[in-house]
């Protein structure tokens, strides 16, 4: 559930553990928390609880044992993944949508835009690299 929360709304795994908290304190499907990494000029950003799961998941839940540690071991020996990677999915899907950076940089906390703008970057260029080698092998045919 919290790596759902954490996948649909951009968050390091802390905010998502958070979000869910409060969610479950509040009953609500939407909450605001704070940014992790803004210590100077702390930031709120608003996390929504994914339509796909039953509120219901949450009401039952003890998050008082569940750390960010804990969960990034889970994610990995289960599934095989580093829990930031989440963060990373959520970025590129968005970019392929079309998200300007600059509100992709809002909605996941980055006060600075160069995050956002190196990470686009990057993943277009991947792109346009394997678009290229697609085409040179389709073109061999």
């Amino acid at each position: 559930m919290v790596l759902l929360v954490q996948l649909r709304n951009g968050t390091r795994v802390s905010e998502a553990i958070d979000a869910c908290r409060e969610m479950q304190a509040t009953n609500s499907r939407e909450v605001q928390i704070m940014c992790r990494k803004q210590r100077k000029n702390p930031n709120v950003r608003l996390v929504v609880y994914p339509e796909e799961l039953s509120f219901n998941l949450i009401r039952g839940y003890d998050f008082s044992i569940l750390t960010s540690a804990v969960l990034r071991s889970y994610a990995l020996k289960r599934f095989g993944f580093n829990t930031h990677s989440l963060r990373y999915a959520f970025v590129t899907h968005a970019l392929k949508r079309g998200v300007s950076p600059v509100i992709l940089a809002k909605i996941t906390g980055h006060k600075d835009l160069s995050v956002i703008l190196t990470y686009a970057q990057t993943q277009s260029a991947h792109q346009l690299l394997k678009d290229a080698l697609r085409y040179n092998i389709q073109s061999l045919k």
